[in-house]
């Protein structure tokens, strides 16, 4: 423990003259960096979605301190990069279609509908580096600038790696797309464009060694504990590219009381690759089937995408209320061991509807009221019969609460993902289980109040759930699997500058015994926030802390990369405490972070899944820089 203690304290001066250094660095760029845009419209921003009826809304950058330290979700395998079970169930819809397997990467990559696309009056960049123990290295870049206010290009990159606490941790993630989109000058036609990639490369230990830490190996080098596995690794490789070009149909000049018309195409091509390795069966005893080799593991899937809609859409002048309707194509190729070919045709429609009461469209200090529909059929193919019916509204009223309703509900019926009825790998063989296809209802009902009480409920209800047993089989259940759960947020400021944030989350369902998480999880934060030498340096530093009620955690089957259910190792009400130091002074933010400060004085049971423990006490320290010129 001394020897930790040193290290600790000799880690604390190197972190602490990092941040001077970097503070020094931050005036002197004062003097570099000409412009700073303060200009609330400077930047407009918009999601990849049905890009001819959504327009582009008000995207300043957040230039809050708040949460600067939290700068990735939790990882319940221990290190940035690794698979992550969902513990906290929420509302959620996808494209209808075929869909190879779930993901549990979901916060290590960039998904389709992350993609950005952006209007800016000039250039906009942000670099941000974090870097920690265990050679925890981060950059996320993003740069966006519109040329002659007519063709923007944007470009956004994650790049990192960490070694982790553990033998054969080791994870490297790079996430890459650039985006694209133009207008005509005389605004009749544009495009949209963007290619994405994500790489996501780990090694897989799975966990260590009797699944528990205990009085003598608790200070032990945690690199040098025994773990389960050798040399398993993973790589996943996800690729696509899209080109969206419309054309308007009619000649009038925009107007806020007219509709126009407008034609759109969309081509999407994507290519993925999963790949598992381990080549030294031999020495691990970990599984215990073989299907075709015993002494090494290759096991490679991949799957190319090509999908084609058409629509047609008619909006309101100014980029109000419109409806759209279209079809979609799309033929999936699938190769694991051999070659499979499905083709799907359907039909959507999304209706959306806005009313804002101002004179000014694009003031913030509106009540407004959005409300949008979404509709998809899917006609012929081995996905016939699924649809998808969802409902968004959001409601923001102009009062001195600042109140805000949003409502989202959607109904459901979608084919299980291919991996649950068919899979063939070197462990797991399994062929034409025929489960039958999942009925989904859900709803959330949330508020927001004076922008610091936060409120929603979520209920959902799904029939034929399929989960994966004791043995990483999958199974399908007969009976309706209900949720539950409630979140509730609180900031609380007293004299302007000490403050206390709440979190708790409530679940329940009506079957624990194939559905895992926590029933309570909850957040604390207290800390002092203040504006100093005026106005110049915006600081928030104080103690943060997490904490789980007991549960049976997901094992993880690294050959699938899916985690199952077990019911033999519980979790343990643990303390998850940090202290953090955020600071601001434009265009430069900085934090310094100390994790699980309470690591071996309130127990030894700080693992979320069996086998794989959270970080030890570790430094973590980020600069995020931000350019308008």
């Amino acid at each position: 423990m001394k020897v930790q203690l040193g290290i600790f304290g000799i880690r604390s001066e190197k972190i602490f003259s990092s941040c001077i250094l970097f503070f020094l660095l931050s005036f002197n760029v004062l003097h570099s960096q000409t412009y700073f845009s303060t200009d609330s419209f400077y930047l407009f921003k918009k999601y990849e979605s049905n890009n001819g009826l959504f327009g582009f809304q008000p995207a300043y950058p957040d230039s809050t301190v708040f949460d600067e330290h939290e700068f990735f979700p939790r990882n319940y395998l221990g290190n940035v990069g690794l698979s992550s079970p969902n513990y906290h169930q929420a509302f959620q819809t996808d494209h209808l279609g075929f869909r190879l397997i779930p993901s549990f990467l979901s916060s290590h990559k960039f998904n389709v509908r992350d993609v950005s696309y952006y209007r800016s009056k000039g250039p906009y960049a942000s670099v941000n580096g974090i870097a920690g123990s265990k050679q925890l290295q981060i950059l996320k870049l993003i740069f966006t600038h519109t040329y002659k206010e007519k063709i923007n290009l944007t470009v956004q990159f994650n790049r990192y790696n960490s070694k982790g606490f553990y033998a054969n941790q080791q994870s490297y993630t790079n996430n890459f797309y650039i985006s694209s989109n133009s207008i005509s000058k005389k605004g009749r036609a544009g495009y949209y464009f963007y290619f994405l990639n994500n790489i996501n490369r780990f090694q897989e230990n799975g966990g260590i060694i009797g699944d528990t830490l205990n009085e003598a190996t608790i200070i032990e080098p945690k690199e040098l504990l025994g773990v389960k596995l050798q040399s398993a690794t993973r790589t996943n490789k996800e690729n696509s590219a899209m080109i969206n070009p419309w054309f308007k149909l009619n000649r009038t000049p925009d107007s806020l009381n007219k509709l126009n018309s407008y034609l759109q195409l969309k081509s999407i091509y994507s290519w993925d690759s999963y790949l598992f390795k381990d080549d030294n069966l031999i020495n691990s005893n970990y599984y215990f089937l073989f299907y075709h080799d015993t002494l090494k593991t290759y096991d490679s899937t991949s799957l190319k995408q090509f999908k084609n809609e058409i629509s047609y859409t008619l909006r309101k002048g100014g980029g109000g209320s419109g409806i759209s309707i279209g079809c979609r194509n799309e033929i999936n190729q699938l190769w694991q061991k051999n070659d499979s070919l499905f083709q799907n045709n359907s039909v959507f429609a999304d209706i959306l509807f806005i009313q804002k009461k101002s004179k000014d469209s694009l003031s913030k200090n509106h009540s407004s009221l959005t409300n949008r529909n979404n509709l998809q059929y899917i006609f012929q193919g081995p996905n016939q019969g699924n649809y998808l019916i969802e409902n968004n509204t959001n409601l923001k009223l102009k009062n001195e609460t600042k109140t805000e309703f949003y409502l989202n509900a959607s109904v459901e019926s979608r084919n299980p993902d291919h991996f649950f009825n068919t899979w063939v790998s070197n462990h797991f063989v399994w062929l034409n289980n025929g489960f039958n296809p999942l009925q989904v209802s859900q709803i959330e009902i949330g508020t927001r109040l004076f922008s610091k009480i936060k409120l929603s409920v979520f209920g959902k209800n799904t029939s034929n759930y399929i989960y994966m047993d004791e043995l990483a089989y999958p199974h399908q259940y007969s009976g309706n699997l209900q949720q539950l759960g409630v979140k509730t947020q609180a900031l609380f400021i007293v004299k302007k500058h000490l403050g206390l944030y709440l979190e708790h989350i409530y679940q329940m369902s009506n079957n624990s015994a194939i559905l895992s998480f926590p029933e309570h999880s909850g957040k604390a934060r207290l800390f002092y926030a203040g504006n100093l030498f005026k106005n110049h340096l915006q600081l928030n530093t104080g103690v943060q802390a997490e904490v789980f009620t007991a549960f049976y955690g997901y094992n993880y089957m690294p050959a699938t990369q899916m985690f199952y259910l077990q019911n033999e190792n519980q979790t343990s009400t643990y303390p998850y405490v940090s202290l953090y130091f955020n600071a601001r002074i434009r265009p430069v933010t900085i934090f310094v972070k100390v994790e699980n400060v309470l690591q071996n004085y309130v127990g030894l049971n700080y693992s979320l899944a069996p086998g794989y423990f959270q970080p030890d006490r570790c430094f973590r320290l980020g600069i995020k820089w931000l350019f308008f010129d």
